[in-house]
This record gives structure tokens, sequence and C-alpha cells, in this order.
């Protein structure tokens, strides 16, 4: 497996193009879903530790995450079924905690 890094470093002209070069040339489109997996991680722990409650937490950083997965497609760094797996996990759990009020 041979990276073309010299692909990434001639095309760069912002952080947005080298997010992109990155996401193609490194990570084979993975890039993108790691992010999101990441930022997902991070928010919930911040949240949880704040509110110490998950049924509060985890609607919570779905509805982030969601609009984070919308900034990360515009960007062309995440798939349509990671975006969409994303909005129905939100969609979900946002109507599991108003349910269960």
């Amino acid at each position: 497996m041979t990276y073309n890094l010299s692909a990434i470093s001639s095309n760069t002209t912002g952080i947005a193009s080298l997010a992109q070069g990155v996401n193609d040339e490194l990570m084979f489109g993975w890039f993108g879903v790691i992010l999101l997996v990441s930022i997902t991680t991070i928010i919930y722990m911040g949240l949880q530790s704040t509110t110490g409650d998950a049924s509060k937490a985890f609607p919570a950083t779905a509805f982030i995450c969601s609009g984070i997965a919308i900034l990360l497609r515009l960007l062309n760094l995440l798939p349509d079924l990671a975006l969409f797996i994303t909005f129905v996990l939100c969609a979900g759990t946002i109507a599991l905690s108003v349910a269960k009020k």
C-alpha cells in the first residue's frame, strides 16, 4: 500500500482541502467517520460528567453531533450512509427521551 503524500501537499489551499486530501489519500474515506466518532465520544463524556444523567447526555450528544455530521458532509468528509445513521440515532434518542417523560 503506497500513499501519495505529494498529491496532498501540492493540492492543499487551506484546512478544508488538507482534511479532504487526508480523507481521500491516507484514510481511504474513513477520516470523517473516525472524526465524528471521536467528537461524539468527547461530547458525551463531557455532558455525562456535567449532568451526571445519561438520559440527558445521550440525546444532547446525538443532536449536537447531527449538526457536526452535516458540516462534515458539506466538506465531503462523511459518506451519505454515515450521515443517515447519525440522523436515525439522533431521532431515536430524542424520541426515547421524550417517551420516557
